[in-house]
């Protein structure tokens, strides 16, 4: 029988997965303050929405609570139960099924329906599969970034579980807000980018994001050259105003040389190259 003023409800935890890697991710199941409703009957049930040829069931049965093994939800390694935890189930994904944001249905009934009345409760779970992308023109055209610039990050896929407050960092620095995530101060051949994505303000799920292996080189007041770092452009040229370090220096013509601005080319004061062309 169900006892008076129970609440039969459902508290469901999804996951979110990057696009490389959906390796040891779970998602969980279970009524509120599991452990008070293992003297009663109750049956557990997780599906995959729009694919009910497989379900997982766990049922209560003397104080126990266990899940049946003959068959698995699709997508699903592996189930566990724990009398100890209560009526509560988690699963373990099949990561080599997920190649998209996947959806599973919890439903739960409680009491006998032969002999009382039931209670029930359903919860959509989702496994949410993310793109990460970082913007940087440098880093798009030459695969490198210079010390002090900023690095744009962005996520897609976040329809299930929308994104709120995450930061990311590069190397060890203080982390940002993701539009304008600081290089840092330090050069190196490979920096980490680890970034801290959470997603769904009320059941929050945390996402550590990382890959190493950015190239991060010194600001030059000219250009920088793989071999020799930072140097002067060669006589009679000139980095223009806002242009990458990564550019050749621009070249002016005979006759001309560089403005103080580095704006472009101004004919020589005495009417003849300052420079051999």
């Amino acid at each position: 029988m169900i006892k008076n003023c129970d609440i039969t409800e459902l508290e469901a935890k999804g996951t979110v997965f990057h696009e490389s890697n959906a390796a040891d991710k779970t998602i969980s199941c279970g009524l509120t303050n599991p452990t008070e409703w293992l003297a009663q009957t109750v049956k557990l049930t997780l599906e995959k929405v729009n694919d009910s040829s497989d379900k997982i069931t766990c049922t209560t049965n003397g104080g126990e609570f266990s899940c049946s093994d003959d068959s698995l939800a699709a997508g699903i390694a592996s189930v566990a139960a724990s009398t100890a935890a209560g009526v509560s189930m988690t699963a373990t994904l099949d990561s080599t099924a997920l190649a998209s944001t996947v959806a599973y249905r919890c439903s739960v009934e409680v009491g006998d329906a032969t002999e009382d009345e039931t209670a029930t409760d359903t919860k959509l779970i989702y496994v949410q599969k993310i793109r990460v992308r970082y913007e940087n023109y440098n880093l798009e055209k030459y695969e490198k970034m210079t010390i002090g610039e900023t690095l744009k990050v962005s996520v897609f896929g976040d329809d299930a579980y929308p994104l709120f407050s995450s930061t990311c960092g590069m190397g060890g620095d203080t982390a940002t807000d993701l539009s304008t995530v600081n290089v840092g101060q330090r050069a190196g051949t490979d920096v980490t980018l680890t970034c801290t994505f959470n997603f769904d303000a009320a059941n929050t799920m945390t996402y550590t994001y990382s890959v190493p292996g950015f190239n991060i080189v010194a600001n030059c007041d000219d250009v920088y050259d793989k071999d020799e770092g930072c140097k002067d452009c060669p006589g009679n040229s000139y980095r223009k105003t806002g242009s990458s370090q990564f550019e050749d220096c621009t070249r002016c013509p005979a006759g001309e040389q560089p403005k103080k601005d580095r704006s472009g080319c101004v004919t020589c004061d005495d009417g003849v190259s300052k420079w051999l062309n």
